[in-house]
């Protein structure tokens, strides 16, 4: 009994650790204007488009800006940015490299998402796993959605942001951002 005591109190006092030690990096690294080395971040853009909008075929209603638009946007570890744009990319899409991003515009991505709240570990945003394109239109009422994905610092977070929700406007911006550095953005 007094050994399976032991056991539980170091074990939760580990596990205690090993949080606050992994909260602690990751507020350090928000503190730093370099992003960690592991730092990678994706935005994909869920929208439900009709069919003939989806043909090429100009409809009322039909996005217009880089944010609105389905896209998946991939910025890996090593600075690669992938994109895919359309009515197909989703959550699921690992879209061809588009370029090598410079540190400049690594750490600006960095920063850009730092001095936002979507970093918060209690974001009310922040989901379990992204939704599919199905799941996305359900809960949205059929409009756009923002998956938001980052790790760094050994943190790990995903956020499902919908059309008029919390964090619209940030993930609004971080979409845009990188759109421009893949040279979609209009």
């Amino acid at each position: 009994m007094r050994q399976s005591f032991a056991v539980i109190v170091l074990a939760a006092a580990f596990g205690l650790g090993g949080c606050a030690g992994g909260n602690a990096r990751f507020e350090r690294a928000l503190a730093s204007p370099e992003p960690p080395s592991d730092f990678a971040l994706s935005a994909t853009v869920l929208r439900p488009v009709p069919l003939a909008w989806a043909a090429g075929v100009r409809v009322a209603g039909a996005p217009t800006g880089a944010a609105d638009r389905p896209a998946r946007y991939i910025v890996e570890a090593d600075s690669v940015l992938r994109a895919a744009t359309g009515a197909g990319a989703q959550e699921t899409t690992y879209p061809p490299r588009t370029r090598q991003l410079t540190r400049a515009q690594r750490e600006q991505l960095w920063r850009e998402l730092a001095a936002t709240p979507l970093v918060d570990v209690d974001h009310p945003a922040r989901a379990g796993r992204a939704p599919s394109i199905d799941e996305a239109s359900e809960a949205s009422g059929g409009k756009t959605t923002w998956v938001i994905e980052f790790s760094a610092a050994g943190r790990r977070q995903t956020l499902v942001i919908h059309e008029g929700g919390e964090g619209e406007a940030e993930a609004r911006r971080l979409v845009e951002s990188m759109a421009r550095l893949a040279w979609f953005a209009r």
